[in-house]
């Protein structure tokens, strides 16, 4: 089965966006040993100002609900502990999407969830 991982970016080039901050999310499927982009989503971002609620973040995983993991500039620990709470792990990355999904591929991380 494939793996989907979103990415918070704002132009699908490079890794952008702290969770909490995120309007938009690529959407990519990883199949052997390659990736495929699947589409963007948007989402309402979960913070406002310096805090956020568990609502507003269940609302931003039942959108990326269907990918196992989620590549961010930056997020809070909070945050980060419901990501992992609801299976989906998290990769903080600044740079180019395409190395850090070759990080990931490369560390086997994706692959095995």
């Amino acid at each position: 089965m494939a793996k989907r991982i979103a990415i918070a970016t704002k132009d699908g080039k490079v890794v952008t966006d702290h969770f909490g901050h995120c309007r938009n999310y690529s959407i990519v499927e990883i199949k052997k040993d390659d990736f495929f982009f699947v589409g963007n989503r948007e989402v309402i971002p979960p913070c406002n100002g310096r805090e956020h609620t568990m609502e507003a973040i269940l609302e931003v995983i039942e959108c990326i609900k269907d990918c196992n993991t989620v590549i961010v500039n930056q997020i809070g620990g909070g945050a980060k502990k419901i990501l992992d709470d609801n299976q989906i792990h998290v990769y903080e990355y600044k740079g180019y999407i395409k190395d850090a999904l070759n990080n990931l591929l490369n560390k086997g991380e994706v692959v095995n969830g």
